[in-house]
């Protein structure tokens, strides 16, 4: 693999990175609305003091895996796009059979239970994202 770009690579890189404080502080404002607007009703993303989250993914916790499914099925009936992105926990995933040693890792099975991420990009505008939080809420 070649790891170096040519000069449009370079050139349509450039033109994208000056854009990328705006695209970041959008997807911020985002998260932002997606914890107002989801309080109590979904576990939203834990936030650290003094670090900036890129939000690649804004994933939500649900109370259970039940409450996951019947979540994601509203999503879909209303045409919101969702994910589960990691069904199974890394250490019951093919890949890693026979490196993982057999401790129970009962946090990371719950959490993969319960765990659905929600539409977070630039090109989200404020309605498009109150009716993500609107389909949530139920």
């Amino acid at each position: 693999m070649n790891g170096r770009l040519d000069t449009l690579q370079a050139a349509v890189l450039m033109a994208k990175l000056e854009g990328f404080d705006a695209e970041l502080a959008r997807r911020d404002a985002i998260a932002d609305a997606y914890d107002a607007g989801l309080e109590g009703h979904v576990v939203t993303p834990a936030r650290v003091p003094h670090a900036q989250s890129a939000w690649a993914v804004y994933a939500v916790l649900t109370e259970n895996e039940a409450e996951r499914a019947a979540l994601q099925d509203r999503l879909k009936a209303r045409g919101v796009p969702s994910a589960i992105y990691y069904p199974r926990p890394l250490h019951l995933q093919p890949a890693y059979q026979g490196s993982h040693d057999g401790t129970p890792l009962p946090v990371a099975e719950d959490l993969a239970c319960r765990i659905l991420a929600l539409p977070i990009h630039p090109e989200l505008t404020d309605a498009e994202v109150a009716r993500v939080i609107a389909a949530v809420r139920g």
